[in-house]
């Protein structure tokens, strides 16, 4: 019953029951658990008998019950004190932590801002694109006359996100896709590029100066190191038979 409850007067740690078989129930005793943890060094040996306990949490009890009976706006207005001082600090004990977690944000968020500074990278993006048909089916994909431009999609990560959620929602309308949702879709790439599956921005910034091209590991990702012009080739036109006669998609990488 009184387990957690009872603590030491010296050391303010809790007091163990001990009880055993060979003893009886009325030499059943609470002892300091730092004495018996770590010796006579650290705390005393003293002790309460489970019995002696009882008593004292009744006498305790009845005296409390008669003074609630006998003078009821007393101790009505004792209690109230009471709750109100425990009130006061559990609202000082939440708003401490509120700060806590109020200062953890702030960190984390610095932490981010340095990670999305460090990780930011170049992306690919020409200038102007139109739709080809091949198979049957019409593909977006860069113009002939148009120029290769490099630009930072997290710089801009924010209005990307706005205006592919506003496309998405455009296209969820029909099930044909019209020359207003054709228009949406060219001014989305004129602006962003074909970005792909993007699972991950490249970790080297500025990786369209260097050799290689390093991603972060990730449930998508099997493979974080690639030669520069294999990624470039994801993301580049639609190549032309000698024959002019078809169309043909550069294939998706196995990332």
């Amino acid at each position: 019953m009184s387990s957690g409850l009872v603590f030491c007067a010296d050391c303010d740690k809790t007091m163990v029951l001990h009880r055993a078989h060979t003893m009886k129930p009325s030499q059943n005793n609470f002892a300091c658990a730092t004495y018996k943890k770590k010796g006579k060094e650290i705390c005393t040996a003293h002790y309460i008998r489970e019995e002696q306990l009882r008593d004292i949490i009744l006498e305790d009890l009845c005296r409390t019950l008669w003074f609630a009976r006998t003078k009821e706006e007393e101790f009505a207005e004792i209690i109230g004190r009471k709750n109100s001082a425990e009130t006061r600090r559990e609202i000082k004990k939440h708003r401490t932590e509120l700060d806590t977690m109020r200062r953890r944000e702030s960190e984390l968020n610095s932490i981010f801002k340095r990670l999305y500074k460090k990780t930011s990278s170049e992306w690919v993006r020409y200038s102007k694109y139109d739709y080809k048909e091949t198979g049957g089916k019409e593909y977006l994909t860069p113009a002939a006359d148009s120029d290769i431009t490099i630009y930072n999609p997290l710089e801009v990560a924010e209005k990307l996100v706005v205006d592919a959620l506003n496309r998405g929602a455009l296209l969820c309308q029909g099930e044909t896709i019209t020359d207003k949702e054709k228009a949406a879709l060219l001014d989305f790439t004129g602006r962003y590029g074909l970005l792909g599956f993007m699972a991950a921005i490249p970790l080297n910034g500025g990786f369209m100066g260097c050799p290689h091209v390093f991603l972060g590991r990730n449930g998508f990702l099997m493979r974080t190191t690639w030669r520069r012009k294999s990624i470039c080739k994801f993301f580049s036109r639609l190549a032309v038979n000698k024959d002019n006669s078809k169309l043909a998609l550069p294939c998706r990488p196995r990332l």
